[in-house]
């Protein structure tokens, strides 16, 4: 019986399962080359990246991204592809990036025109089924978002679909997400649960089930949380830097805290509303773990820049990288008014007595 799906993407399916194999002794768990592994098994960023901002007037949004990333724009072309992509993989790669790539690299690929009916295949499920919250400053369509998963239900990429259409962008427009993956491979089963070859494989009317496998990169994989919790859509009004808007001074980008954390900085008048706005502390599974107002010690109701300070008190059993957000008071409750600003983290936990 010959294969149904589609051309391109069983190339893709051979082309991979002939050069990965599940036991890949080069990728060490335990090390990386941006991080290390603490004592307690949690990942550490042991490297100080510089963020920058690319906004994209055609389509109306801004994104911040590390400087071991890139951007890849072909905007002024029929079926525009925007990439923010992680560079270490960069000479493996094919630009613009898509949705059928090497399963070791970290992306995010804008799509402000629709694809076609052209998919990722594999275990799915619905985004608000995943378990992790995706920290975005728009509404996401949850009938139509979904969250792609290994063999052993990990997330390894997200379709993202705005609820609202931004300016710009069809109603068929998404966002594609994949963080890279060790060790990856991928198998065929058909329905009675026995594995068969990728060529021969159909999922489309024909019962098979292809599953991937791998490991999660995580140190990527929080970079790629940081990047999406930054971006924003807007409209045709100017749009202010982010860092004319909020300056953290404490804690420190990539700080290890314990048990509390204390925030100070400085934000906008207009960052604040009734002199407050939220602060919310995500630790590895994007899940909140804190969260405090932090207040202005001042008067808020200017343009000026104003002084705030709160404190989060958390509890972890284990050791974890974590992001701290901060996020713009909206009392309108309108997505395109939505702003905020992350810091990684490394939560240290208490030793008990």
């Amino acid at each position: 019986m010959s294969s149904i799906l589609p051309a391109g993407f069983l190339l893709f399916l051979i082309t991979i399962g002939c050069n990965f194999s599940s036991d890949h002794s080069e990728h060490s768990p335990s090390t990386s080359a941006t991080g290390r592994m603490t004592s307690a098994g949690a990942y550490l960023d042991t490297v100080d990246y510089k963020w920058q901002e690319y906004s994209n007037s055609r389509y109306h949004f801004s994104i911040q991204y590390p400087d071991n990333w890139r951007i890849f724009n072909n905007s002024g072309e029929k079926g525009s592809v925007i990439n923010v992509y992680n560079y270490t993989s960069g000479e493996r790669l094919k630009l613009p990036l898509k949705l059928h790539e090497d399963p070791e690299a970290s992306y995010l690929a804008f799509f402000p025109e629709g694809f076609g009916v052209d998919r990722p295949v594999g275990d799915r499920i619905k985004l608000f089924e995943a378990g992790t919250d995706v920290t975005v400053s728009f509404d996401v369509d949850q009938d139509a978002s979904v969250a792609y998963q290994l063999n052993d239900g990990n997330v390894w990429g997200y379709l993202l679909k705005p609820l609202i259409s931004p300016p710009g962008w069809s109603d068929e427009g998404f966002i594609f997400i994949q963080i890279g993956m060790r060790a990856f491979n991928i198998k065929c089963f058909d329905a009675s649960g026995k594995e068969k070859t990728l060529v021969h494989c159909n999922t489309m009317g024909g019962g098979d089930r292809l599953v991937r496998y791998g490991e999660v990169k995580r140190d990527q994989r929080q970079q790629v949380d940081r990047i999406l919790g930054s971006l924003h859509f807007f409209r045709d009004k100017e749009k202010r830097p982010i860092d004319d808007l909020i300056r953290v001074e404490e804690p420190q980008a990539d700080s290890q805290v314990s048990s509390t954390v204390k925030v100070r900085g400085r934000a906008r008048g207009m960052w604040f509303f009734e002199g407050e706005f939220p602060v919310v502390l995500k630790g590895e599974d994007n899940k909140p773990l804190a969260q405090a107002s932090a207040r202005a010690k001042g008067n808020w109701m200017m343009e000026d820049w104003v002084t705030f300070e709160a404190d989060l008190i958390f509890h972890v059993s284990r050791s974890q990288p974590a992001t701290l957000i901060f996020k713009k008071s909206n009392a309108s409750g309108m997505p395109e008014h939505d702003r905020s600003y992350t810091v990684p983290l490394f939560l240290v936990a208490r030793q008990s007595q």
